[in-house]
């Protein structure tokens, strides 16, 4: 099933008083191929601090992600670990450019690490779920989807994930309840209509 992965960039840190270049503006809010051309020309200016520098390079990958780079997208994200291994959204951009690509180990590696950064943050343990379950590691993945769920009770894409990886298992009775869960949250979710329809016939 298409599953939801989330990611998100970060703004490039301005001295207070000071207005940011276009180009940094651009790294930060401009389409796929604004987004590159900014993100270059902030990296090659050589007037970034190094933790700017690490979000440029982390926004290039969300947007070389977008065009279906994947391995330009790893690599970017690769170099802004390097410049700030505590970098939250650069862990999480490799992680889901890692499960775009099928390489769900490493895409959990960098899931873990991203829990370890910081342990509250409920869509990575969605994310590693999928990483997990796409793997057919379902009860792994059960237990990230549960965990997202204590941190957000109304988290509708857990649910229905959830709900997906007991229906790998052949748990129908857990997988319509989280289905209907899902609907109750997001009557329009297509998967846990899908889902609930393929196991009782039944529609929201």
């Amino acid at each position: 099933m298409k599953r939801t992965l989330i990611a998100f960039a970060l703004a490039l840190a301005a001295a207070p008083a000071l207005a940011q270049t276009a180009d940094e503006t651009n790294c930060v809010n401009g389409d796929a191929d604004t987004k590159i051309a900014a993100c270059s020309a902030v990296i090659q200016s050589g007037q970034e601090t190094p933790a700017d520098q690490a979000v440029a390079y982390d926004n290039r990958s969300l947007a070389y992600r977008q065009q279906g780079k994947l391995d330009q997208a790893v690599e970017d994200a690769t170099k802004a670990i390097a410049l700030d291994a505590t970098s939250v959204p650069a862990w999480l951009d490799r992680g889901i450019a890692y499960y775009a690509a099928k390489h769900y180990d490493l895409a959990i590696a960098d899931f873990s690490k991203v829990i370890a950064l910081k342990p509250d943050y409920v869509a990575a343990y969605n994310d590693r779920g999928n990483a997990y379950d796409d793997s057919g590691e379902h009860d792994k993945a059960i237990t990230d989807y549960s965990h997202a769920l204590v941190l957000k009770p109304d988290y509708a894409d857990a649910f229905v994930n959830r709900g997906s990886a007991y229906e790998e298992k052949k748990f129908n009775d857990y997988a319509i309840s989280d289905y209907k869960s899902a609907l109750k949250l997001d009557p329009n979710l297509k998967p846990a209509q899908d889902g609930l329809k393929r196991l009782s016939g039944d529609t929201p």
